[in-house]
């Protein structure tokens, strides 16, 4: 089948190449990302190194309240001091 017009190419070699190559790798990253996802006890994305995180963020948190309240007898006690 012979005609006059132009052939439609969307993309040349080096293009087409290029296109292949970022899709292989997008894929590649997304189907290791789901793996890694897929198990919640292994991996980069783990339950446990998060739930490690959370205690100590836990103990840091009570320690804060700890001095705050502590400050705030203080004042409280100075404060009643300057009243009486």
């Amino acid at each position: 089948l012979e005609s006059n017009q132009l052939v439609n190419q969307y993309l040349n070699s080096i293009q087409l190449r290029s296109l292949f190559a970022l899709l292989v790798g997008v894929f590649s990253a997304t189907a290791t990302l789901c793996i890694d996802l897929a198990d919640p006890f292994n991996g980069s994305f783990s339950v446990v190194s998060s739930a490690a995180q959370i205690g100590d963020l836990r103990l840091i948190l009570q320690e804060d309240v700890r001095e705050a309240n502590i400050e705030f007898g203080e004042t409280m006690s100075s404060s009643t001091i300057g009243l009486l």
